[in-house]
């Protein structure tokens, strides 16, 4: 999408759903020498979320000018991924994932204890847009858009952190590393041992940062992670 489809220019006007390829040279230009001064790229995720998202830097170095990762899952070899990464796979394929209505859906999930702590609008945007009418055409009712083997599987997945962690030098010397850390509880993020040998696996041009917030810090604490996120985005960029 980034070298094929995203617009050299940021638009005044509501982008169309469905973005038209680009001319096959603006691709292999972007993948040779990045946006150049067309366009400032920084890239956001959390959880295995930032994972994605660095294996794509990893993999197209020349294209972001920096990476801000909330909480990320990348993990070393010897990691003690534990019980709770267990429980997590199990809770996800367990997990409700029809309701009657999306008010019932919005009342059940925030009683549940995996929801309850988020923030009121967070829970309020996930189920207007996180939840679909049901589609199989026999029930009636709502359903979640993604399938629950589907976030088992992610937290199953132990390959793609360790390859993240082991190629994370191959992101360009370039692109500034901001990671923002969890103050609570280390065992998302693979414990206090890999957490700082992750924030530091690449050593120039990084920097990391720890707030009072949980490994979901978007939904729990939306507000926070948004002031810390532009705070260093605001000197990633200079000050611009």
């Amino acid at each position: 999408m980034l070298l094929n489809y995203l617009p050299d220019q940021s638009a005044s006007d509501e982008l169309p759903l469905h973005l038209a390829r680009l001319p096959d040279h603006i691709g292999s230009s972007r993948k040779a020498n990045g946006f150049g001064s067309s366009r400032i790229l920084v890239g956001v995720g959390h959880s295995a979320g930032t994972t994605a998202l660095f294996q794509g830097a990893i993999y197209e170095p020349k294209l972001y000018d920096a990476l801000m990762g909330f909480d990320p899952i990348i993990l070393t070899e010897d990691t003690n991924r534990s019980d709770k990464f267990n429980s997590w796979v199990s809770g996800a394929i367990g997990r409700r994932a029809q309701w009657s209505s999306r008010e019932e859906a919005h009342r059940l999930l925030g009683a549940s204890p995996s929801f309850s702590y988020w923030d009121p609008k967070v829970l309020e945007t996930f189920v207007k847009y996180g939840i679909t009418d049901c589609t199989n055409g026999v029930e009636h009712g709502v359903e979640l858009k993604k399938p629950v083997f589907l976030e088992g599987c992610t937290f199953a997945d132990r390959r793609t952190g360790i390859e993240v962690f082991e190629t994370l030098p191959l992101i360009h010397p370039k692109t500034e590393i901001r990671y923002i850390y969890n103050g609570v509880d280390p065992v998302a993020t693979g414990g206090l041992r890999t957490t700082q040998h992750v924030a530091w696996r690449r050593s120039g041009n990084v920097s990391n940062k720890r707030i009072k917030s949980s490994h979901l810090m978007v939904q729990h604490t939306p507000a926070l992670v948004g002031t810390f996120g532009s705070f260093l985005l605001f000197f990633t960029m200079g000050g611009n």
